[in-house]
């Protein structure tokens, strides 16, 4: 499954992800939306060609830092997600081509960013 570029298990109340996950070093998509994720494994950081990762509507207490390594990322899907978003998404988002999609809460710091 090396070659695999894109995943999709969305509403299947999963609770985690194994740590194999890194394995797939082609992933480009990652869907997860309407899943049961309070966190995520740092391994998804490993996923050097992510692009896309959608994390829609899951109750996620906390996202791991090491999302900043994710250089390819473009797309960060945190709508329907009931969490404070970290003030390192900042970096993240001022990076060229990043479209961070968010509802609920929005910390201060980037609200003031956005118009």
């Amino acid at each position: 499954m090396k070659g695999l570029i894109e995943l999709r298990v969305t509403d299947n109340q999963l609770t985690r992800l194994p740590n194999c996950i890194m394995n797939l070093s082609n992933l480009r998509e990652l869907h997860l939306r309407n899943n049961k994720f309070e966190t995520l494994p740092t391994a998804v950081c490993g996923l050097s060609e992510l692009r896309q990762l959608d994390l829609r509507g899951n109750p996620l207490r906390s996202l791991p830092e090491c999302f900043v390594q994710l250089e390819r990322l473009e797309k960060l899907d945190l709508r329907w997600v009931d969490i404070e978003v970290p003030s390192w998404l900042l970096d993240m988002e001022l990076r060229e081509l990043f479209d961070l999609q968010v509802s609920r809460r929005i910390t201060p710091q980037i609200h003031a960013f956005w118009p």
